[in-house]
């Protein structure tokens, strides 16, 4: 980002489905505790398995991961937008969309 951190998208599994992972990381490496939950911010969208694939950070520092989100037999894409410090934007609530082609 722009005051040197690292960020990070993936997922994690916290219980019987993968949520959607951001993650900050100080310039030293560490968990930057200031960021979500010590470092950490995680999106469930109703109980699927979500997966960030690709992280971007616009000009005022917010963070949007993009990625997918599936109930097993269906899958689809899935966007959240978190501020700089790591909570989600109220105006901007977690997407999920299924069964949408994307556009080439």
């Amino acid at each position: 980002d722009g005051s040197g951190n690292i960020v990070v998208a993936g997922s994690s599994e916290p219980d019987d489905d993968s949520d959607m992972l951001v993650a900050r990381y100080d310039d030293s490496g560490s968990l930057d505790e200031n960021f979500a939950d010590d470092g950490v911010s995680l999106t469930d969208f109703d109980d699927n398995d979500d997966v960030a694939e690709s992280v971007a950070i616009d000009g005022s520092g917010n963070i949007y991961a993009t990625g997918t989100s599936s109930e097993r037999s269906t899958g689809g894409y899935a966007v959240v937008m978190l501020d700089s410090d790591g909570v989600r934007h109220d105006a901007y609530r977690p997407h999920h969309i299924t069964d949408e082609p994307l556009a080439a």
